[in-house]
This record gives structure tokens, C-alpha cells and sequence, in this order.
């Protein structure tokens, strides 16, 4: 996705849609810097505490399908906590140059969240619920 893209769709989200995000924002903002970040070990379990209080907003229009969306968003902040700092080397303005795979990694752990069994996708697409 280019930048005019990613910029229109972010336009075009509900005016009020960033809201429920705003707390976690203005809190990433106050605590990092070149040597914190969100999910370091001193301040990943406030991530967590901060981040389970939007879930129930975040999972509005999901399956439904992971019984325990807590737990694999607790598993999930975990295991980005990596990837997350090399994105962290990037600005904004530099978004264009984040390697592809490195999102991807963010956006499909954190989809656990919603996924059936809190199994992940590779290629981003619904699991189908097992019978």
C-alpha cells in the first residue's frame, strides 16, 4: 500500500473511531524514546493492562471465535515485542520503507486475537472453525 492510500483510508475511518485508541497513544508517546519502548520489559505489562481495556471495542465486528482473547492478546503483545522495536527504527514519514514482512508479523500475532484457537494466518485469511 502506498502512502496516499494508507492516508485515504485512514481519512476515512469515523471521526470517532481514534478515540478509544487515544489513552494508549498519549501513553506510547510519554514513554518511549531512544531507550523505551511500550513493550520493553518495564512497561510491557502496562502495554497489556492499557491495550485489554480497548479489546472489547477492537473485537466489535470479529468472529468471535477465541474464548480466551485476553490471554492471546497477553501472548501476542509478547511475542511482537521484537519486531516492534525494529519498527520503532522507522518515523512516520518513513513508513513506506518498512519491511512488508515486519508488519505483517505485528498484524497476523495481534489477529490471533480473533482467531479461531488463537491460530495464526500466515496469508491474513479467516481459519475455518472446525466441526
Amino acid at each position: 500500500m502506498n502512502c496516499d492510500e494508507l492516508r485515504n483510508r485512514i481519512l476515512s475511518f469515523p471521526c470517532r473511531y481514534f478515540e478509544n485508541f487515544d489513552h494508549v497513544w498519549e501513553w506510547k508517546v510519554s514513554v518511549e524514546d531512544d531507550e523505551n519502548s511500550i513493550l520493553d520489559e518495564e512497561h510491557i505489562g502496562e502495554a497489556y493492562n492499557r491495550l485489554s481495556k480497548i479489546l472489547p471495542k477492537w473485537q466489535t465486528y470479529r468472529n468471535g471465535e477465541n474464548v480466551s482473547p485476553y490471554k492471546t492478546l497477553k501472548e501476542s503483545v509478547h511475542n511482537i515485542s521484537g519486531v516492534y522495536n525494529e519498527i520503532r527504527e522507522y518515523s512516520l514519514l518513513e513508513f513506506k520503507d518498512i519491511p512488508v514482512n515486519l508488519l505483517q508479523r505485528v498484524w497476523h500475532e495481534l489477529g490471533r486475537v480473533k482467531e479461531f484457537e488463537a491460530r495464526a494466518r500466515a496469508d491474513g485469511k479467516r481459519r475455518e472453525k472446525r466441526s
